[in-house]
């Protein structure tokens, strides 16, 4: 079984509900687990399992969606 990972990432370009639905819908397609939007820090939390390096792949889902996403951390949050 592979760890759980948190992806960590800015996020900017979000100003309604239908951006948050239409983020988490695509994450949660890539295999996400949990996807958290802070919108007034400009954050997006995502567990998942699997690589550090997949976390690259939720980043440029995010950016193909039109929204501009930047990684910051990825670490094991049970660590």
């Amino acid at each position: 079984m592979k760890d759980t990972l948190r992806l960590v990432s800015s996020i900017e370009g979000i100003h309604c509900l239908g951006c948050l639905n239409r983020i988490d819908s695509k994450l949660s397609s890539l295999g996400a687990d949990r996807v958290d939007i802070d919108v007034s820090q400009k954050i997006v939390k995502i567990d998942f399992q699997g690589e550090e390096s997949n976390a690259d792949e939720f980043v440029s889902a995010i950016n193909e969606l039109g929204y501009q996403a930047k990684k910051i951390v990825v670490y094991n949050p049970d660590e």
